[in-house]
């Protein structure tokens, strides 16, 4: 994402997504973007400005610093100006298999709006598990 992102586009998501996706590849990817000159001056870009949206494998993510990432996520996500949505199928964290996990970064684009809703379901043993809420 670092790559294609950029940098003076929704600034806090950018930030968040080069600090905690570590590793990963993108792919079969599609992006469109619509922006006319008159946007540019704009305070906040609309949100359909970019869509971009494509699947990911490998993907090492901090969720929730300083709990343990998530590692060799697979998934799919969706990035438009003002959210960012990551879908993690299948993946590990401390061990634990992970299903059916989700990422919404609501606002990025809007500066000390941002939101983040996080909700990463794990299977295993339960002292485990609760091993990650300390």
């Amino acid at each position: 994402l670092e790559t294609y992102w950029p940098p003076n586009l929704a600034k806090g998501g950018y930030k968040w997504v080069t600090r905690n996706i570590t590793a990963g590849t993108a792919s079969s990817g599609n992006i469109r973007v619509s922006i006319t000159p008159d946007m540019w001056a704009l305070d906040i870009m609309p949100d359909d400005i970019v869509d971009f949206a494509f699947r990911f494998e490998g993907v090492e993510a901090h969720y929730l610093r300083p709990m343990p990432p998530i590692r060799n996520g697979i998934g799919y996500a969706r990035l438009t100006a003002r959210q960012l949505e990551l879908t993690v199928t299948e993946g590990i964290v401390a061990g634990l298999p992970v299903e059916e996990s989700f990422v919404l970064l609501d606002n990025i684009g809007i500066k000390g709006e941002t939101t983040a809703s996080i909700n990463v379901n794990l299977t295993g043993e339960l002292p485990v598990a609760l091993t990650l809420m300390a």
